[in-house]
């Protein structure tokens, strides 16, 4: 969406920034902190940049990979499951297919922890 009279140049959004600022002091019934101000210039940072579209989705090796070690299965077990031929593949090639293996697994299994719901528990009970 482009809006009229905004351009690159940061100048030029300088008075529209301004007259948010002072509309949001105009609410505010307390002076604004730094800390206050810092958080609200973080989330106008998230409204007004678009987020970015997913990525790449998992491969089947990996996304089986991954569902075995959640089971808690070994990587030895992994392996010869994941890939097909995996006892006639030369030696170099086996080293480096089961290291980018063991990456893609790991990225894929952080950006599901990621993405989680957070349980949030009182620490404060009496």
């Amino acid at each position: 969406m482009a809006y009229e009279g905004l351009t690159p140049n940061p100048h030029a959004w300088r008075p529209i920034l301004n007259r948010a600022a002072a509309a949001i002091r105009q609410e505010s019934a307390e002076p604004i902190t730094r800390k206050e101000a810092e958080r609200m210039a973080r989330h106008f940072i998230a409204v007004l940049v678009p987020r970015r579209s997913p990525g790449k989705k998992a491969s089947p090796e990996v996304s089986a990979a991954a569902a075995m070690k959640e089971q808690g299965k070994k990587w030895n077990v992994v392996y010869p499951a994941v890939f097909p031929n995996y006892a006639q593949m030369p030696l170099h090639e086996r080293s480096w297919r089961c290291f980018n293996l063991r990456r893609a697994v790991a990225a894929y299994l952080k950006r599901r922890r990621s993405r989680a719901p957070r349980v949030v528990t009182s620490v404060n009970q009496e």
